[in-house]
């Protein structure tokens, strides 16, 4: 099984020759180069992969056997395979009174020379995600390490889908999914699926401490570390009918952080397909690159070196070198910018619209770009030198821009209230979606639209102002009929006499002459006009009016002021 276009099978002839050896209840016995750990670890059902290099001639290695057969039945149906490599021996490459699950004939000795393994016996164990648990070791050491390993092997408890806005799906397809993500989990057998019950317990003690993904430093998840003993695994099905997609997110129950996701197409509504596809890509982001061991071997009494017959009894002080790689720096950006940059399970930056530059080892990373709107992006990423990772991310979602007449209006979206005009570039799905602009001062203004993935749709509303109306008269103190210019929050109407529309919301009205000023606050109601008479230097009345009545004689009519503003009437 492959869990990555990355990571294809380079052996099919031998995996189909180790199949019909098997079939004819042969011992396989191939040549060095078929020996490859990492194809035995992406097999489904394999967990742990244990590699002895074992001689004929060597008495601690006939001496370990039994411990070795008894190891390998004991736990093979729980996921542990063996692999014996027998060295420069002249017999049988199977190891006597037991049958590994493959063993290799190294009769040169170049493959113990290239692993470093230059004294027998000497043993290697591998997780399944490619973590070297025990190197230059023995089988008590490994014994050890596989009984640590499934003590705290990782149990997996599957949550209800959930569509995109975290509403659980209809009971039918909700448990078709789940069942078919469940299944593909037991089938490639790298976890433990819980039973049901134990399963709801988890995924309650789970929402209960938190079921948000956590960024922070303090609750990352290192990629490539053994998974936790707890962990939730979260189903998305997200977007419309023929653009559907399954996500699925890994979590530690512990500390709520990401440990993997992963994303599949649901092509042609074929739930099967994408749930196979995602929950490889999840095990693929799991797994590190396989290591093959090297640097020299711990030397333990009781060995034999692979160069003769000689026992070396001695105690020997273990090989160490300083880590001696380069150093390098690496920028780090997205089109557009702004997303969150991780890099080997740990959050690089918050924002990389700000500048994202980090020293790294030269190396393997993975490294993950998450952006609002935009579908995640996740790869391993070679460093050789100094350079800049940029990746443009793919649109899930259209940009909404919303400018309103006048500016500041208070928009929503959805019936949400999102801020003020104008927007600019505010996410959303793609799909039908309804804006609007209410405001005590306007009537609604609305529109209804549809946007699809990375569209940049602008919109512009011009609400109607609410009216009334305001009569000005104004005379001097000794009853003189007076000219003065009307002004209504600072802006200016005309001037006396006259009847002026005026927004409900209008607060100051001002009179000015070329001598004086006078002024009033306004309480102004819809459809009514309110009666202003303004004694320059005296006593002044203000009388509100119904409807649309009004005295005397306007040289322009109120239907046509209230027409060439273009205000409704």
């Amino acid at each position: 099984m492959s869990f990555g276009k990355s990571r294809t099978s380079r052996l099919p002839g031998i995996v189909g020759a180790l199949a019909l050896l098997a079939a004819a209840g042969a011992s396989p016995c191939l040549a060095v180069e078929a020996l490859d750990p990492q194809q035995w670890l992406r097999t489904p059902g394999v967990k742990l992969l244990a590699v002895e290099f074992y001689a004929d001639w060597c008495k601690p290695c006939k001496k370990a056997v039994p411990k070795w057969a008894a190891l390998h039945k004991k736990y093979r149906s729980r996921g542990l395979r063996v692999v014996v490599v027998t060295v420069e021996s002249a017999g049988s490459c199977t190891p006597p009174g037991w049958t590994p699950d493959q063993a290799v004939c190294d009769t040169s000795g170049d493959l113990a020379r290239s692993w470093k393994a230059t004294e027998l016996p000497q043993a290697f164990l591998w997780s399944w995600q490619g973590n070297l648990l025990v190197a230059h070791g023995t089988a008590g050491d490994v014994d050890k390490a596989v009984v640590a390993f499934f003590e705290t092997s990782p149990r997996i408890a599957v949550g209800d889908p959930t569509d995109g806005k975290g509403k659980p799906l209809a009971a039918g397809k909700g448990t078709e999914l789940r069942n078919l993500v469940r299944g593909e989990i037991s089938r490639l057998g790298k976890f433990d699926v819980v039973a049901d019950e134990s399963e709801k317990a988890m995924i309650r003690e789970f929402r209960k401490a938190s079921a948000e993904v956590s960024y922070d430093e303090n609750t990352r998840c290192k990629l490539g570390k053994e998974i936790a003993p707890n962990s939730v695994l979260k189903i998305q099905l997200t977007g419309k009918r023929g653009d559907r997609k399954l996500r699925l997110e890994l979590l530690s129950l512990e500390t709520s952080c990401l440990k993997a996701w992963a994303n599949a197409p649901v092509l042609e509504g074929k739930l099967e397909q994408a749930a196979a596809e995602a929950v490889s890509q999840l095990l693929f982001r799991l797994t590190g690159k396989t290591a093959v061991p090297g640097g020299t071997a711990p030397g333990k009494g009781g060995r034999y070196t692979v160069e003769g017959l000689n026992q070396d009894l001695s105690e020997k002080p273990a090989g160490w070198n300083p880590d001696t790689g380069r150093i390098l720096v690496v920028e780090f950006a997205s089109s557009p910018p702004g997303a969150v940059i991780m890099v080997d399970g740990r959050m690089a930056c918050k924002d990389s619209s700000s500048g994202c530059v980090k020293n790294l080892p030269a190396g393997a990373h993975d490294v993950a770009m998450h952006l609002e709107g935009f579908e995640p992006v996740a790869r391993q990423v070679e460093l050789s030198k100094d350079g800049k990772v940029e990746w443009k991310l793919k649109a899930n979602s259209g940009a909404l821009s919303v400018s309103t007449v006048p500016p500041g209006l208070m928009v929503t979206i959805d019936s949400k209230e999102v801020g003020a005009a104008p927007l600019k570039g505010r996410r959303l799905s793609p799909g039908i979606h309804t804006v609007e602009v209410a405001d005590p001062c306007y009537y609604k203004a609305a529109n209804r639209f549809s946007i699809k993935a990375g569209e940049n749709k602008k919109l512009a509303l011009k609400p109607a102002p609410r009216l009334g109306a305001i009569l000005v008269t104004a005379e001097g103190a000794g009853g003189s009929a007076v000219r003065a210019k009307v002004m209504v929050d600072g802006k200016k109407l005309g001037v006396t006499p006259g009847t002026f529309p005026v927004s409900t919301c209008a607060k100051r009205l001002e009179l000015v002459t070329g001598v004086e000023s006078w002024a009033t606050d306004l309480k102004i109601k819809e459809k009514q006009t309110v009666k202003i008479k303004a004694v320059m230097g005296g006593e002044s009345t203000v009388e509100a009016a119904g409807g649309r009545k009004f005295f005397g004689v306007l040289p322009v009519s109120v239907h046509d002021l209230v027409k060439s503003v273009g205000y409704p009437h």
